[in-house]
This record gives structure tokens, sequence and C-alpha cells, in this order.
């Protein structure tokens, strides 16, 4: 049974908010408020902390993109869930970077949504297969184009390739079959490559291979 998170959400469309909310009903979601303005958020949140904010991320503006950064640098402990559009391949790269855990297209199912504000709310990430998409388009020339040892260095030939995949969405029974290893060694390369590179999370492997330019 899915647990009552409490969920903030951040809208200024009535439309989404209706939408959302009917499917929040649904799932048994327990929505402490909502607000259409970040003035509003940012005083609620002064009194109650909810499990996971949900953000309409649809058509924002630089003035909405500063006011994340904010609430990241103010409630860094918040899980933070974005709706976005397909196309915000920019966008994803710079909230992945602020540390934003989670994200879902406009056009999401019912199933996909609550997996994902469990997943997000519970500490962990969620990153949709267009996504993964959107990642592995944005940064496959950097990865082609990386010259440097260091990396490789650190990191098997093996090892890198676990990760690309691991940032690609795919899971360990995929990544086993397209290397031709079983999922066991699959999960065995990723813990070495988390303990090599001090990190806890997928989100955390994205951020790296974004930011050394190796996705």
């Amino acid at each position: 049974m899915t647990s009552r998170h409490k969920i903030l959400i951040l809208a200024n469309s009535l439309f989404f908010n209706n939408g959302i909310k009917a499917i929040l009903e649904e799932a048994d979601f327990q929505l402490v408020v909502e607000v259409s303005q970040w003035e509003g958020l940012f005083e609620f949140i002064k009194s109650i902390i909810p499990n996971i904010i949900l953000i309409d991320f649809i058509h924002y503006n630089d003035s909405d993109f500063q006011s994340l950064q904010t609430l990241r640098n103010s409630y860094p402990a918040v899980p933070v869930l974005l709706f976005i559009n397909e196309e915000s391949d920019s966008l994803l790269k710079d909230c992945i970077m602020m540390g934003i855990m989670g994200f879902v297209f406009g056009k999401t199912t019912l199933s996909e949504l609550k997996k994902a504000i469990d997943l997000v709310a519970s500490g962990r990430e969620y990153f949709p297969n267009g996504i993964s998409r959107l990642l592995k388009e944005t940064f496959q020339a950097n990865w082609k184009n990386h010259k440097t040892l260091r990396h490789s260095e650190l990191l098997t030939l093996r090892e890198l390739d676990v990760c690309k995949s691991i940032c690609n969405g795919s899971t360990h029974k995929e990544i086993g079959e397209q290397l031709h290893i079983s999922p066991r060694t699959v999960e065995t390369h990723k813990k070495n490559i988390f303990a090599k590179l001090k990190i806890k999370s997928t989100a955390e492997l994205v951020k790296y291979m974004i930011q050394n330019h190796l996705d």
C-alpha cells in the first residue's frame, strides 16, 4: 500500500492543479497544501515541512529557476519532484547539478507518478526513460571527444560502460544482456563504482558523469 506522503504542490495552472489533485486523491496521497506562487511556498514551508514538493516546471522562467535554487539552498533535505517538458534537456542538466532528485513529464501516467513520488519522498531518485534519452543525446558528443586518462585510471573501461548504461536507465538485467555478464556481476561493478567515486546514489552518478563530460 502506498504510504500517505505529505505533499506540497506549486503550480500556477488551474488545469494542472486539478489534474494532479485528482491523481493524488486516487493514489491515496495526502495533499497538505497547493500554492500558485513561490512566496506562498516559502511561507508555508516555514511552519510545516512536507515529505515532498511537486513543482510544475513545464512553463518556467528565469525567476522560477532562481527560486528553485533558493529552495534547494534553504531546504536541501526536502525532496523535489519536477514536472517538465520532454524538450527540457538544458533545464535537466542544470537541475541535476542543483541536486534535484526526481523528474516526470507532463503527460505522466498514474502508476509512473505514484512510483516517482514514493521513490523521491523516500530519499531516492527517479529518472524516467525519456530523460535518460535526453541525457544521452545531450552529452554523447562529450563522451566521444573525451581524451584525458584521469577517469580511465579511476574506473575500468567495463565500469565506465556500466556507468553509461545506468545513466541511460537500464536495469541490471538489461545491462548484463548488453555487456554479456550476469546481473550479479553488474551489481558488483556498481558497488565498486560507488566506492571508487565515493557516491551513494544513481543521482550522484549522473551528476558525476555530467560534470566530467562522460555521458
